[in-house]
């Protein structure tokens, strides 16, 4: 497949989102980026593609939990209005306790507050993007093996 795409490095995930629906509530189980991909806005794209699906669906809420040790990812969703719900003790594996956050996107100013958000990140990845800068206006169209999208 390399060689038909004029390619010489193999294909690699750079970043992914896990979430699941149950009822009104969307819940995001983990993001990750890799450590040469960072500081690009990839893990803010998922983040907002993950939340644009749930609002897809006519989900109510979104819930994760987070690491108090992650002060990075705390930012990234409190900027997204995430707030903190609880602490599940000794969630992670190493014993660490997790901070459970949730937004609620059932109101019109949360909708705009995601606007202004995703105008804000479509220009920052301009700003990164390789070759042209072409990215999508409104949705990011995240494409998986074969042209699977979210």
């Amino acid at each position: 497949m390399n060689r038909i795409l004029g390619r010489s490095e193999k294909p690699s995930v750079i970043g992914y989102v896990g979430f699941r629906f149950e009822q009104a509530e969307a819940h995001i189980s983990t993001i990750a980026v890799h450590p040469d991909w960072r500081g690009r806005g990839l893990g803010e794209l998922l983040l907002l593609t993950a939340i644009e699906k749930a609002l897809d669906l006519n989900m109510h809420v979104i819930s994760l939990e987070v690491r108090p040790s992650n002060l990075l990812a705390q930012r990234l969703y409190r900027k997204y209005a995430f707030r903190f719900t609880g602490t599940q003790p000794g969630y992670y594996r190493d014993g660490e306790n997790a901070r459970l956050m949730a937004v609620d996107l059932t109101s019109e100013s949360y909708r705009s507050h995601l606007d202004k958000l995703r105008r804000h990140l479509a220009t920052k990845l301009q700003r990164e993007a390789p070759g042209d800068g072409r990215l999508p206006s409104k949705r990011p169209n995240v494409g998986q093996i074969d042209g699977d999208t979210l």
